[in-house]
């Protein structure tokens, strides 16, 4: 029987948590986070409303599989807990961002994914603004 182990943290500081995250504090036995992106960014900032419109799947970074570990062994593993409290001071973090996860705690089973496609479209030096029609709807 493995026996139980309690957390104390004393400060946890976070500044953001975003892009499908978590911050969880406890026990859990299962988390699954997903953050699929796909980001333009361009050298003027012109939009033609359909960029939100393409399907992820059109790009091998979001349809190829992410490749699985083989366990070829089994394993066997013993502890010894010397102490029955995990003992933290103080965690200061800047982000946790694109489906991380920072836990306080146990869990038992993890299945994370973030996959970010993000493009770039450097306008070339001496070329013009391109030519788009914007429209701004009318206030009632």
């Amino acid at each position: 029987m493995t026996k139980v182990r309690t957390s104390v943290v004393g400060y946890v500081h976070i500044h953001d948590v975003v892009l499908g995250s978590i911050y969880q504090v406890g026990d859990n036995t299962e988390i699954r986070s997903r953050a699929r992106v796909f980001a333009v960014q361009r050298t003027i900032p012109v939009y033609w409303g359909s960029e939100g419109d393409a399907s992820l799947e059109q790009f091998d970074t979001f349809k190829i599989p992410i490749p699985q570990p083989y366990i070829r062994e089994s394993l066997q593993v013993e502890r010894e807990y010397l102490d029955p409290y995990i003992r933290v001071g103080k965690v200061d973090i800047i982000s946790v961002s694109s489906a991380a996860v920072f836990q306080i705690g146990s869990n038992r089973f993890m299945d994370l994914e973030a996959r970010v496609k993000h493009q770039r479209q450097i306008q070339k030096q001496g070329e013009g603004i391109p030519q788009v029609k914007v429209t701004v709807p009318k206030e009632d």
